[in-house]
Parts: structure tokens; sequence; C-alpha cells
């Protein structure tokens, strides 16, 4: 669950300042640029960026991109379509920019020379392009697509979705998990990754048989990639007879001349992805957990000698679990990222030394390229700044913003530096905690109090910006938000990642309620008006709350888990259930009920704001369905805000709105 349920991208940014402007509204939310995906050229003197922007009559959000020229800072505009234009990615020469664009229906790898603006369409696959990867020597393209997984052809694919586009009977036979994924149903298709020879004009499929390459879910930045000589192609995929429950996801190697696929990581039962080699060819590195069935565990970067076959662990000393690595340009160094202190610090490490070193403490770097040998481009936000592009020079230490696509929008509010606490949680271990003061904060005077518990479990909230759980947008509704992160995040050590599986109301609770205290202690908080708030795991607390405590005067409860063990029975990732209850339902009866909250029903009082989307497949919509009809049925004051074309997030520009304005008019209400 932790991977796609995390709210946040922790990033913390120095140096900026904000002037007394007034309150976020969620309509500047919306008008906010959103950047996303970019690229370096190789001689390290431009950037190419992607840049969405929120049409909202039209409900969606379109993406076009953006040249900086990183000496004098000008910015070209490269797309202006009516589809978006995104995952740009240069050619080895500079020369081009190749990118995805649906500007022809399905998504399709396109090429544009900036120079003259001159486009042209590359791919014309029947399914549509997701991501893609060059061979080194550009003359192969390795892209992924759901496919049919019995048809090789790209002609053969298209007959095959004609005909089930063109069926009446809609019904479906289905054989094993998983049959439904986040919000779509499989229906039958699978990823998997082809190799487009640019030369010859012909497609391949490269990751042959009825299973997912990239996985459907705990992958990497990127799970397929060319070997230098472009003769071998890595890949990631879960082998395993019933994926639903097991994490098993294995780094293979397919050789393109014999078409041999081999299992580089069989001896390993934990999860595997995100292969990479080196420069040179002679190393091979890729992600890793130990163990089976524990999608929170210890990530380590593993790195195989090909020549050899010696393997090390590069990060074992290090009590963080790493992330997006990538070589640097002289092969010598491993950089990487990893949640620490609630942000997402920047390391590196020497193969030869296994040590990892910090290279950029308090920010949350997102993704990052290098520039030349001397400098590196990232992207990175915080919570009173979506997300900008900067540089960093690797000798100095010191970092450039680069790009102020909402400057002038921010200039206009007042969106106050969180606060940082610290306090004693269970067994006397410390939490760290996150404090939002809303705009023009008096400290003589009382503020009522949102109380923000993050989802995963096996996540954590930090200095961010988001555009689902944004704090600054609650805060600016005059509350003091206080966003802990408890037993469970991550981090901290996987000690105390650990420590919330097989414990979901032990001591989280306490150190959320220890939390509470100490907020109300040191803030000045009115503790008649206090709510509670959280999606996923969140809102599982929020329904744990509502049999434990009165102390809130209100809860929020989104996507929520509530009955333990219809969740095991119609959630798509099963193994994670199976770890965190230790069994099934039917081998360990006790430990559901014993944190389930549909057992607490009886102690059922405090008004509740219940949020789903039917097309939510992680935790089912039938989770919100009873919770609702228990807290009817105790007459309960409650509300039910359903979202039938929406999943676990909430992403339609107009869905979005519609979500806060009744959120916030909720809380109005009972607070």
């Amino acid at each position: 669950m932790k991977k796609l349920l995390l709210f946040s991208l922790f990033v913390f940014i120095s140096g900026l300042t904000f002037g007394q402007g007034r309150p976020l509204t969620i309509e500047d939310m919306l008008k906010m640029k959103r950047l996303s995906s970019f690229t370096v050229s190789p001689d390290g003197k431009s950037v190419v960026y992607t840049l969405g922007e929120v049409r909202f009559e039209e409900n969606k959000i379109v993406n076009d991109l953006f040249m900086l020229n990183l000496a004098d800072k000008t910015v070209k505009r490269l797309t202006e379509n009516a589809k978006s234009n995104f995952s740009p990615a240069f050619s080895k020469d500079g020369k081009s920019v190749w990118f995805l664009s649906s500007r022809d229906g399905s998504p399709q790898v396109f090429k544009m020379n900036p120079a003259d603006g001159k486009v042209e369409k590359i791919t014309d696959f029947s399914m549509g392009v997701g991501g893609f990867t060059f061979s080194a020597d550009e003359t192969k393209l390795a892209f992924e697509s759901e496919v049919y997984p019995d048809e090789s052809t790209s002609e053969g694919n298209q007959i095959k979705a004609d005909a089930v586009d063109a069926n009446k009977v809609k019904a479906q036979l289905i054989t094993k998990h998983p049959f439904r994924v986040w919000a779509s149903w499989k229906n039958g298709m699978r990823n998997h990754v082809w190799i487009y020879d640019l030369t010859a004009k012909t497609y391949t499929d490269a990751t042959p048989g009825d299973f997912d390459t990239p996985p459907i879910d705990l992958g990497g930045s990127l799970d397929y990639r060319f070997s230098v000589d472009g003769k071998l192609l890595y890949f990631v995929r879960n082998a395993e007879k019933n994926v639903a429950w097991t994490t098993n996801n294995d780094v293979f190697v397919n050789d393109l001349t014999s078409g041999t696929l081999t299992n580089l990581t069989v001896d390993n039962k934990g999860n595997d992805n995100n292969p990479l080699p080196s420069a040179d060819g002679n190393f091979l590195i890729w992600m890793s957990m130990k163990r089976p069935g524990f999608e929170a565990d210890k990530t380590d970067i593993i790195l195989k000698d090909l020549k050899s076959g010696k393997i090390s662990n590069l990060t074992s000393s290090l009590d963080r679990s790493a992330s997006d690595p990538k070589w640097s340009p002289d092969g010598k160094t491993l950089y990487f990222t990893a949640g620490n202190l609630g942000y997402n610090s920047f390391y590196k490490v020497d193969p030869a030394t296994s040590k990892p070193v910090i290279v950029l403490d308090k920010v949350n770097m997102g993704s990052y390229e290098f520039a030349g040998s001397g400098s590196v481009i990232y992207s990175a936000n915080k919570s009173n700044l979506p997300t900008e592009l900067f540089k960093l020079d690797l000798k100095s230490g010191k970092t450039e913003q680069l790009t102020s696509v909402n400057k002038e929008l921010i200039s206009q509010l007042d969106m106050p530096t969180p606060k940082e606490i610290w306090y004693e949680g269970a067994n006397g271990i410390q939490n760290h905690a996150f404090v939002f003061l809303p705009p023009a904060y008096d400290p003589n005077k009382k503020y009522p109090l949102v109380y923000y518990v993050h989802g995963g479990p096996q996540g954590a909230w930090g200095d961010s910006w988001s555009y689902r759980w944004n704090p600054q947008a609650w805060a600016a509704q005059g509350y003091i938000l206080v966003a802990p992160n408890p037993t469970g995040s991550t981090g901290y050590g996987q000690k105390f990642t650990d420590g919330i599986s097989g414990d979901w109301g032990g001591a989280v609770y306490t150190d959320l309620i220890k939390g509470l205290d100490y907020s109300i202690k040191n803030f000045p908080i009115d503790t008649t008006r206090m709510a509670a708030a959280g999606a996923s795991y969140g809102g599982y607390m929020m329904n744990w709350f509502q049999g434990h405590t009165t102390r809130f005067k209100t809860l929020v409860s989104h996507a929520g888990v509530y009955n333990l063990a219809t969740m095991f029975g119609t959630t798509e990732e099963v193994w994670f259930p199976l770890w965190e209850f230790r069994g099934t339902p039917w081998d360990n009866p006790d430990q559901y009920k014993k944190w389930s909250p549909s057992e607490y029903v009886k102690n059922f009082k405090t008004p509740t704001l219940v949020v789903h989307g039917a097309l939510d497949f992680r935790v089912p919509e039938a989770q919100a369905f009873e919770y609702f009809t228990a807290l009817q049925y105790m007459n309960v004051d409650s509300k039910l805000l359903y979202f039938p074309d929406e999943g676990h997030w909430i992403l339609k520009p107009q869905n979005s709105k519609f979500w806060h304005d009744n959120v916030f008019q909720w809380l109005k209400e009972k607070l």
C-alpha cells in the first residue's frame, strides 16, 4: 500500500521569504502550474521540462514542454497543443528532444528539433506508449504498453481490442488475481515492454508471457533498461503464480539475440526493481528489499560486478530506504535519495567503500539529473511553494532556484513556513511533527485544531506541497494544523517503520494522543473545537478514533479501512493484509478483530464525514458503505461524500474543488 498512498513529497527549500498576503484558496491552488518531468541536455546548458495547466471548464490538466537556457535563464515554449505533451528526453547529441504526446489520440513517441520546432512522429503503436528509453546508440527504443499477452504484434492487439469493444457481452471470466489494480480493471491485459527498431521500423515484444512489466506495483523509477552494448534488456517482473499475495518482483535479463530470459535475483523473495547498468557496462545495480511480503521493508542498493559475479550491498550501513539511484557522469559514484527525518535527503556512496554520505540534507528532492560533472538539476517543492527546478553545485554545496512558474500568484499569498516539533511518544520514543499555523497568526488568540494522520501506514508528512491534502489550504481556513509522524512512519529508521505492523491501533494510537496533548500544551488550541482528518490508513485511524476517543468534535475519513476481514477479501494487493495482520482472517481471526474499527460500533458518537471513490480498488468502496451504515444506525451525525468517477485519490479538477468545498463546509459547521 505504501508506494502509491503517500500524500506528500517531502522537500525543504532554503532562503525563501513570503510577505503577508491573503490566505490560499482552492481556486488559487487550481490555477497553479504544475512542473513535473524534465531532462537536461548532454552539454548541461539547457533543461526541457513539463508544465501542466488546469483547464477547469474542460475538467482536465494539459501538459506542454518548455526549454530553459541555464546561462541566461530565458524560457522558450516548445509545444502548444490541445492534448498533453510530456516525458521529455534529450537525444545523445543534444539536437533533438523526444517526448510523449497524445495529440493524435493514444500517447505516442514524438521527436522535436528545438531550433526550428519541427516535430516528427516516431511510434504508431496500436495500444499507445507509456514510458520509454533508448539504447546507447539510439537505434532502438524500449517502451511500455498495456497489451493482450497472447498477441505478439501491434496489428494483432488492435484487432483484439476492436473485437472486445464490438462485443455486446461485457462479462468477464476471471481465473486469478489481480483482476483489477488501483482504479482500473485488468481485462486480461498485461504491461509489456516492446522494442522499436528505429531503422527497420519493427516492433518486438521483449517481455512476452502472462506477466506484467513494469510490475503492477512496487516498481522502481524505471523498470527496464538496455545494456550498454544494446544486446541485453534488463527488466522487472513478478513471476509468481499469485501476484496479488507476493511482493517478489525480480530483475530479469533478456538476451535480445537468443531471446533467453534469466532471473538475476531468484534467491531473494523480497522486492527487487530498478535495474541500472554502469556506463562502462561492468556493473549493474538494483533496489532490493529482503523480507517477502513486506512492501515497506528497508530498500537497499545492490551492486553486481558483471565480470566476477560478486554482489554487494552499498547501503547496508544506512538505516534509511534508498531510492532513485543514478551513476555519476564519471561512473565512480552512486547518488540516490532517501527519506530522512521528514525530508528526502540527497546522498552519495562510493561502491569501493559502501559508506553513504549526505550531500544535501534538509531537502526533499524529487527527480534529478546531472548537468555535467559538477552540478545536479533537481525538482523540489515546499508547503508554501509548488514544484520548481533547482541547481546544486556538488563542490560548494550551493543551491540556486532556476524556475518560478507561479511567482506572481505565490507573491500574493500568505503561506507561513511550518514549525517542527519533537515529543515523547509510546515507549519513550521521540516523535516528529509539522505544525502549520494559519495566516496572520496571533499567539494570543485561540484557534480550532485539525489533526492530520497520514496514509501508508508506512509513509510520512513533510514540509511539502500537494494538490490533494495541502496543509496550507487547510490552515488558510483558520485552523492550526498538526501533521504528526507516529510509529510506522518512514525516514526515522526501519525499526520505527516496522513498529506498526500487527499493531495498527496500538503504539501509533498512543503516539497520536501524546502528540495531541503536546500540541495543546504548546500552541493556543481551543480544545472544544478540534477535528481530525486522514485518508487511507489515515482514514482507518479516523475510524479507530471513532471507537476509542471522544476528544475530537468531528472526523473526516477519506478512503479509510473499516472492516479488516472484508478488506482482505476485496483489496487487489492481498500481500498487504497478509503481512500487516500476520495471515488471513481465518488463520488469525483475533488479530483482525482486535484492530478492526468495525468491532467498536457501540462506542460510535463523533460526527463524521465519510469520503470514498467508486474506482478505489486499493481500499474498496464497501469499506465506506459499511462504515456509513454503522454511523447512521447508531444515529451519529454523518454524511457520505461519494465520487463515482474517482479512485483512491480525487484527481479531476472540478471534483477536487467539490471535495474541498464540502470538506471545509463540514468543518466550518462542526467547529
